[in-house]
């Protein structure tokens, strides 16, 4: 899990967010599945791509996010209909 708040520190400048990033950074574990909750302020742009965000930080993060807010089970990102 990781907060909004601390997307926001790992990137000031905004950009992408992956999960393989989010590890190299040390903010998540490897091989665990990656939720983003709403703890913390966002003011950057982001495109983020992980397992699942929380209802209340989709919320939170509206006219912030720039991409997919998550993806889903197949980390798919949200919005993307696969077949």
């Amino acid at each position: 899990m990781v907060n909004v708040g601390r997307l926001g520190e790992l990137y000031p400048k905004g950009g992408d967010v992956t999960i393989s990033d989010l590890v190299a950074k040390g903010a998540v574990r490897k091989n665990e599945k990656v939720k983003v909750l709403a703890d913390g302020d966002l003011s950057v742009k982001l495109s983020v791509s992980v397992d699942k965000v929380s209802a209340s930080a989709k919320e939170k993060s509206k006219g912030w996010w720039r991409g997919p807010l998550a993806t889903s089970g197949s980390r798919q990102p949200a919005g993307i209909k696969t077949t």
